[in-house]
């Protein structure tokens, strides 16, 4: 077992001396701007610290979107610098750009290409040696004048690359950091441009070497005047609501030219003293800053994810400034990002309940404050029953900081390996709709040897994957012997939303290494979840909330609302409306029509001959002047006329039928119904008023399955009533078994009739 290696290292920051040097600037000379036209335009960053959910979304949806591919076309062997994918180049930038609007800070500062192709010789130059330096030696391996200019203008960072090494710039951990230099370059309030050079971990000679970073930092707008910011002062974490995982164990505030040597720091916890340490002051590095260290925040990591938000009080005394003595005295409010704020405003989506194919029909998002525009995306459900999704690549996505194959052999492997000591995970493809009570995800694994640090997650999203939490976790237990078993894992908390299912492995600790190691997933299955596939246009937008939609192909839809903000990113999804898009429609009584089936096509004759003859592959819902004929039958309407055959034995009346096909169209699930239904009169009469457990079991047996209970099925659900299994939940299951299926399997074939309400 050994430790991580080190995540990330960074050397002695740039210096404003350098920083003058690297632009050519000399006392009393006008300066030019040298910037290269080849400049990346990005869209600035705002954002409102006060708003708690403002700065929610903003971390969620900004600092958490995804890296693209970095797309290297470099080579450590052949010392080939290369060059990055834009999408790549342009996700570094935007992270510092969120960092500079929660800061306050101008935040549109623009991508230099001609600076970035130079950071990418300095990052390789690092990369190759395996250190850090401001001024490399030409002796070091794959040195270049290009190179050499990069590294006296940037931030540098070895083990770490892209965006993630702009969140390591902000930490500015280790000893030799305690000025906070790298965090005060990104924050200096001048800066416009900047370049970055990123290569990924490699091998040199059989040797592996790590990744590095470059990040072209100074500017020929630093020598000017000093532009505006929103406190007056820079601080990180700044003044506001601050997302937990981007909160260190040093604090820093920032003012120009002030003289921090006497000045007095004060923090309060929700009311508590913390207890501080001041860092030296040293000037020097960008704006002039006075920094402090957290003892309530782990030196290593980040601030712990709060339970619930954490109100800092800080008070700064005795500063120095040109304008004589004065104080900083600001509010820190932590939070976890993953939980909505309290009366937050939702998107609310009208829509009719249902429609006909390709008829177009109208929906409204209702107007909310602050919205810069508003979407619906329409996705097609269908009902799951129990269902295996396959584990290769055509059903899941795979991310893995290190470089073994998560998705191989028709399993999902987790391990941690000499560079595999970062985030492992794998996203089921489609999202799922929680249908059901009793909705649940079954997880077939092998524990096979893993510490303590290391850990097993099955994590649900609730905002299509911009934040995660754990239904599910278990650590290591450091034992040889392999434990292979499946875990049961309840979602009845996300009943009636749309989720994202992922599997997940850290390591935060010391791990085991090596492919005989971690966890193995040899199966997935999902049970109660409706899977959601993008219907036609799949995603609509409109200005003022205002949408017209049609849909092609029959079927059961939600439709999902969201609010574009600051005309950049979405809100959370609203809860989803209902919408049944009916299927064909017949001129004359279900009387008048012979059917027959064969496979997935059904032909329809008229026998009066006024509709002809017609024929509907993939049928969901016919509509006849009298009935309606429904053949979904793994959905709302199958499900539907099974309960109704488990709970009274009978075939359902068209009238009741119809109502609750509508019901669970509408969103109702299957334990809305067996509740009712196992409070009615009839059910009663059938199943007896106060039945024992025994009594019960017998009389499902033989009203259900139309037969005696076996000795082992009987004991088993005697034991599920006894740990407080509901009626409703037992009759659920009978109904819903593959025994019953088969039993009513000719009934339904042929379509389920029922008269709309």
């Amino acid at each position: 077992m050994v430790s991580p290696r080190t995540a990330i290292q960074l050397g002695t920051p740039v210096t404003n001396e350098a920083a003058r040097a690297a632009q050519g600037f000399a006392p009393g000379v006008d300066y030019q701007r040298k910037e290269s036209a080849l400049v990346v335009d990005g869209t600035p960053l705002t954002i409102d610290t006060s708003d708690r959910e403002a700065v929610r979304l903003f971390y969620n949806r900004i600092h958490r979107e995804p890296t693209p591919p970095i797309g290297w076309t470099g080579n450590h062997a052949a010392g080939a610098p290369g060059t990055t994918t834009p999408a790549f180049r342009a996700a570094v930038i935007q992270r510092v750009n969120w960092y500079r609007a929660m800061a306050g800070l101008p935040a549109a500062v623009r991508l230099s290409e001609q600076n970035s192709a130079k950071a990418q010789h300095a990052a390789l130059i690092m990369s190759a040696a395996g250190q850090l330096s401001h001024t490399p030696p030409p002796t070091w391996k794959f040195y270049t004048q290009e190179g050499a200019d990069a590294a006296i203008a940037s931030n540098l960072a070895l083990g770490t690359m892209g965006p993630a090494a702009i969140d390591g710039y902000i930490q500015d951990p280790g000893t030799d950091n305690g000025p906070v230099g790298h965090r005060r370059w990104i924050f200096h309030p001048n800066t416009r441009t900047m370049g970055t050079g990123d290569v990924p971990a490699g091998a040199i000679d059989g040797k592996t070497v790590w990744g590095a970073n470059a990040l072209w930092v100074t500017d020929t707008d630093y020598f000017g005047a000093r532009s505006a910011v929103r406190d007056d002062f820079v601080a990180w974490p700044a003044k506001g609501y601050v997302p937990y995982a981007t909160v260190y164990e040093r604090w820093s505030l920032s003012y120009p030219d002030a003289d921090f040597t006497q000045a007095m720091v004060n923090v309060t916890r929700d009311g508590a003293p913390v207890r501080v340490t001041l860092e030296p002051v040293k000037n020097g590095y960008g704006e002039n800053t006075l920094v402090w260290k957290m003892a309530d925040i782990d030196p290593a990591g980040h601030h712990a994810q709060p339970a619930t938000d954490v109100r800092y009080r800080v008070s700064i005394t005795n500063v120095m400034t040109a304008k004589g003595v004065r104080s900083f005295d600001y509010d820190v409010t932590v939070i976890d990002p993953a939980v909505a704020s309290i009366n937050r405003l939702q998107p609310v989506l009208t829509a009719p309940a249902d429609t006909r194919p390709d008829t177009p029909y109208q929906v409204r998002i209702g107007a909310l404050p602050g919205a810069t525009g508003y979407s619906v995306t329409a996705m097609l459900r269908a009902a799951t029953g129990t269902t295996r999704a396959p584990l290769d690549t055509a059903n899941w996505m795979s991310a893995n900081a290190g470089h073994h194959d998560i998705i191989a052999a028709g399993a999902l492997r987790f391990h941690v390996g000499e560079n595999d000591w970062g985030l492992q995970s794998a996203t089921l493809g489609k999202p799922l709709f929680v249908a059901s009570d009793s909705a649940r995800v079954l997880v077939s694994r092998t524990m096979q040897l893993a510490s303590s640090g290391q850990r097993f997650r099955v994590q649900v999203s609730g905002d299509d994957g911009a934040s995660w939490k754990d239904a599910y976790s278990e650590a290591g237990t450091g034992s040889m012997a392999p434990l292979t078993g499946t875990l049961p894992v309840a979602l009845s908390a996300y009943r009636g939303q749309i989720i994202r299912l992922r599997l997940v492995m850290d390591a935060t600790g010391p791990a085991y290494l090596g492919p005989d190691t971690g966890w193995r997933v040899s199966a997935v299955t999902v049970e109660g979840l409706d899977a959601l596939t993008p219907s036609d246009a799949g995603n609509y937008r409109s200005a003022d909330g205002a949408f017209t939609l049609s849909h092609a192909r029959p079927g059961a839809y939600l439709l999902i609302p969201r609010v574009e903000l600051a005309h950049l990113y979405d809100s959370d999804p609203g809860a989803p409306a209902f919408v049944t898009v009916r299927g064909a429609v017949l001129n004359g009584p279900r009387s008048a029509y012979t059917l027959t089936r064969s496979d997935n096509v059904l032909t329809i004759v008229d026998n009066t001959g006024r509709d002809g003859t017609q024929t509907v592959r993939d049928s969901y819902r016919l509509e006849f002047a009298d009935v309606t004929l429904a053949f979904d039958i793994e959905g709302s309407a199958g499900k539907t006329y099974r309960l109704y055959r488990a709970a009274f034995n009978r075939q359902p009346d068209d009238r009741g039928l119809g109502f609750w096909i509508r019901a669970m169209d509408g969103g109702s699930s299957l334990d809305d119904m067996g509740r009712e239904f196992a409070r009615s009169g009839e059910f009663a009469a059938l199943y007896g008023a106060a039945p024992t457990p025994t009594q019960l079991i017998t009389a499902m047996y033989r009203n259900v399955l139309h037969r005696a209970p076996d000795e082992v099925g009987a004991a088993y659900w005697l034991q599920q009533l006894n740990n407080g299994l509901p009626i409703e939940r037992l009759l659920i299951e009978f109904s819903e078994s593959p025994e019953n299926k088969a039993q009513v399997a000719g009934e339904t074939a042929q379509g389920m009739q029922f008269t709309r309400p």
